[in-house]
């Protein structure tokens, strides 16, 4: 069983190979597997969405006035993790990875911030808390922060599912 996610694909991609990966796994998975991916992905949306009220609103107060903002750092992109979320969807999708070059911006950061629904968002954007949003965060009822907590666990729960479930065809994954 995975304790720790894949650093699989956490790099630039051209977009083509973006779609490849797509195609590919499409192709390669059988319906069993799609499935089952699907359920894990599922779970974590719904605890996404459950997240991103309070997300959005801490987003709100503290990103604007922030000098050194998380969605420039370069080291952001998805990981074969992600992915495998993306592909559970089965739905419409981000067009491509964050940066087709390491030195390019996000390219999904638009004036407003993220132009990106949180659910299709890579995961370390979904988990990672500022000082003054982790500030904010203590402030909230204690039983609001165990909820917080207890979503963050579920989610890192399914994720390391879905590399597991993937596990026999990941090297044919990378490949593509």
């Amino acid at each position: 069983m995975f304790e720790e996610e894949s650093n699989c694909f956490r790099h630039p991609l051209s977009d083509g190979r973006w779609r490849n990966f797509f195609a590919a796994a499409a192709r390669l998975l059988p319906q069993e597997v799609r499935r089952e991916l699907r359920s894990h992905a599922l779970c974590i949306r719904r605890a996404v969405e459950e997240l991103d009220p309070w997300m959005d609103a801490a987003c709100a107060e503290t990103c604007p006035t922030c000098r050194d903002p998380c969605c420039t750092a370069g080291g952001i992109f998805y990981n074969l993790a992600d992915m495998l979320y993306l592909l559970g969807l089965d739905e419409a999708f981000p067009l491509g990875q964050t940066r087709t070059r390491p030195d390019a911006p996000c390219r999904y950061l638009g004036p407003g911030g993220c132009r990106l629904p949180r659910i299709y968002r890579p995961y370390v954007c979904v988990w990672f808390l500022c000082e003054p949003q982790a500030r904010r965060l203590t402030d909230e009822p204690a039983r609001f922060q165990r909820r917080v907590a207890e979503l963050y666990r579920r989610i890192r729960s399914h994720r390391l599912a879905l590399l597991e479930t993937a596990r026999p065809f990941q090297p044919h994954l990378e490949d593509v």
